[in-house]
């Protein structure tokens, strides 16, 4: 199989995550031999997808569990560490290729001229308006084949793009469903979430601002009618402020109280 085969078949893969399909692309694009394997480091791996290292191994365990991958059991390497995985798809594929190939020689059966043209391996050959792909397709290939660096870097920075959202989403359902109150305007929310485009570390700085300004004084009185809207709250980055804590309850003033007399009268 070639680059383009191997790559649109990860594609093609359904049922998993962003995160998961980036890196399902990135070890097809060099599961090139016979057995599609894959042997690059997790910091090799890690670079090229431009995903952080927690993200890329959790994204390695579940495509095994899934079937797609599985560990061959080989190391490499210097310090004979780096696993090798075999793309199991993949693998069948070729298998299933070699078959048809010995059937067809068996049969004196030549290929048809269409299934060589499918796939050119000759790719600067294949023209920027081949009806072989869709108009989008060819004007993809035609734009990163000429030069595989940069076609990885296109394609990189759209995978990217994509987990990003995916992840700044993830976390704005996580606060907009934490937010206390009478959340109004998720539409409003939503776009002053979106304009922020947090962090992890940010997206944690907020939640945290979040729950102790749950507990203020101005947030529990009244039944929290003081409470602005997520958007408000959100657009006048108000985990900023300083927060006063809600004062103590009757019960935990009249518990305070009781404890002071009961040891003023010991005294």
């Amino acid at each position: 199989m070639d680059y383009y085969q191997r790559c649109e078949w990860a594609f093609a893969q359904q049922g998993i995550s962003s995160a998961e399909k980036f890196i399902l692309v990135a070890m097809a694009k060099r599961a090139g031999n016979d057995l599609a394997e894959y042997f690059q480091s997790i910091a090799s791996l890690c670079e090229e997808t431009a995903l952080n290292r927690k993200t890329a191994i959790k994204s390695l365990k579940a495509l095994c569990e899934s079937g797609l991958i599985s560990d061959t059991g080989k190391r490499v390497g210097d310090t004979k560490q780096v696993v090798v995985y075999q793309i199991n798809g993949i693998f069948d594929m070729i298998n299933n290729s070699k078959s048809d190939d010995l059937n067809s020689t068996k049969n004196g059966t030549v290929p048809e001229l269409e299934q060589f043209q499918l796939f050119p391996e000759t790719v600067p050959n294949l023209p920027a308006n081949s009806t072989v792909f869709s108009a989008k397709e060819s004007q993809i290939y035609a734009e990163t084949v000429p030069n595989l660096g940069h076609g990885t870097n296109t394609l990189t920075k759209t995978l990217t793009k994509n987990i990003c959202d995916e992840n700044i989403e993830n976390l704005f359902v996580k606060f907009y469903n934490a937010y206390p109150g009478h959340r109004k305007n998720r539409t409003n929310a939503k776009k002053a979430w979106d304009k922020l485009k947090p962090s992890d570390e940010l997206a944690a700085t907020i939640m945290s601002a979040l729950e102790l300004a749950k507990k203020s004084r101005d947030w529990l009185k009244d039944d929290g009618q003081y409470i602005p809207a997520p958007a408000v709250w959100l657009n006048k980055r108000r985990w900023e402020d300083e927060i006063n804590s809600a004062p103590p309850t009757p019960d935990a003033r009249e518990t305070a109280q009781s404890s002071f007399l009961g040891i003023a009268g010991l005294i």
